[in-house]
């Protein structure tokens, strides 16, 4: 293949086509930036979301944890009413069978006594 010169016509044509595609490369170069500049405040903005979230979650686990405290709090005072109303219900046997005891005496010293049985 042989170089063969270009006409003045054909020069202009290539300098045009050349022209031409300069101008739309940077026609799609801004198009592109404006693009990357959107997506770029998008990420800043979502980053920024999600710290928020990551300190509200943060809190959140504390007040569940002061929450579960709390709980194993109040799980230990149950437990120590309801030993004492364990006690207490024993307490109350015990002072039912001295008072039926009582009365036994005290329904025998009436016959024994007053020789009649008490209405």
């Amino acid at each position: 293949m042989e170089f063969q010169p270009m006409s003045p016509e054909e020069i202009e044509r290539t300098v045009q086509f050349l022209l031409h595609q300069q101008a739309k490369f940077a026609a799609d170069f801004d198009k592109q930036s404006a693009k990357t500049d959107r997506m770029t405040e998008a990420i800043l903005g979502l980053a920024s979301t999600v710290g928020r979230v990551t300190d509200d979650v943060g809190q959140l686990a504390g007040r569940v944890a002061g929450v579960a405290d709390g709980l194993i709090g109040l799980t230990g005072i149950v437990g120590r009413v309801t030993e004492r109303l364990e006690q207490l219900a024993k307490a109350q046997q015990l002072t039912d069978q001295q008072l039926k005891e009582t009365n036994k005496l005290f329904e025998r010293h009436l016959r024994e006594d007053h020789g009649h049985r008490p209405s």
